[in-house]
């Protein structure tokens, strides 16, 4: 499975700074040092960029939350302006709690949804969904958001037609929001929609912008560029809700990372961006192993 982490402090409090001399209720009185005991614990997130199995880390003290984006929705070819079409963008999730219980070394089954795959038709491919502790979305929307977490992929664009973005009704968690929509009508509006967040729904395209990323948060593709990346969760590697590519024309170009999706052009439509799983955890060192 693919991943990477990132770690914060988020305690350190020392129960004894420097130990402590007391006095045993023993003979003779003899003094018994106490040691530093320390209290000192620490956030530790981990990016999921491939499906399989999370293992609770070593270190594993609590779950804090799991969040997740979709894969988006790819545009379509068309050398009629007027039928290219963007792709939807990414739905997101979140839950704070589980009812299945975590300890070091819990195995938990996570997807992580691609984004729709490349085309040369007038027809594009829809992103794959997204979930954790689950087998698969209609798994996850079974189970409810008490237990699991599931985000539904963007629709590929079809003949004059964006794809929908990932919707919020067909997800699980205790937060949702929809992915924006695909623009239509080529040369002037064939931009893909925007991936939803942690701050809100992904923008729908248009004016022959790419949609915007998480309510706003992330700004839209211009006309005949790419999607940009987020860095909601972290700066350096960036890793947050992408925004899509603006209008294509000739010009096919991709939406950012993560759930961004592509455009509709008079090419090789590319491929949406993939989704991703964020588990924040609470660790009892700085690398939770």
């Amino acid at each position: 499975m693919g991943r990477s982490s990132v770690i914060t402090r988020t305690g350190a409090a020392l129960l004894l700074t420097a130990g402590l001399w007391v006095t045993a209720q023993a003979q003779f009185f003899n003094p018994v040092f106490v040691p530093p005991s320390s209290l000192t614990t620490y956030t530790y997130t981990q990016f999921l960029t491939a499906s399989g199995t999370w293992t609770a880390p070593t270190k594993f003290v609590s779950l804090v939350s799991v969040e997740c984006l979709s894969g988006a929705g790819s545009g379509n070819k068309s050398g009629t302006g007027s039928a290219q079409a963007g792709g939807g963008g990414a739905a997101y999730a979140k839950i704070t709690s589980t009812t299945t219980t975590l300890s070091p070394g819990t195995m938990i089954n996570v997807g992580v949804g691609a984004g729709g795959i490349a085309t040369t038709t007038a027809t594009g491919n829809p992103g794959g969904d997204s979930y954790w502790n689950a087998s698969s979305l209609s798994n996850a929307v079974s189970n409810g958001s008490a237990q699991s977490l599931g985000c539904s992929g963007g629709g590929g664009a079809t003949s004059g037609t964006g794809g929908t973005g990932g919707q919020a009704s067909a997800s699980v968690g205790t937060t949702k929001y929809s992915g924006g929509n695909g623009g239509a009508n080529g040369a002037s509006n064939s931009g893909g929609g925007g991936a939803a967040g942690p701050s809100g729904a992904g923008g729908n395209a248009t004016g022959g912008l790419g949609g915007s990323a998480d309510n706003g948060t992330v700004a839209g593709g211009a006309a005949n560029a790419a999607g940009n990346s987020g860095t909601e969760w972290q700066m350096s590697p960036a890793y947050g809700s992408g925004s899509a590519a603006g209008r294509g024309g000739a010009n096919c170009r991709s939406g950012g990372n993560y759930g961004g999706a592509s455009n509709g052009c008079g090419g090789t439509a590319l491929a949406g961006s993939a989704g991703i799983v964020v588990i924040k955890m609470i660790c009892t060192t700085i690398t939770c192993t």
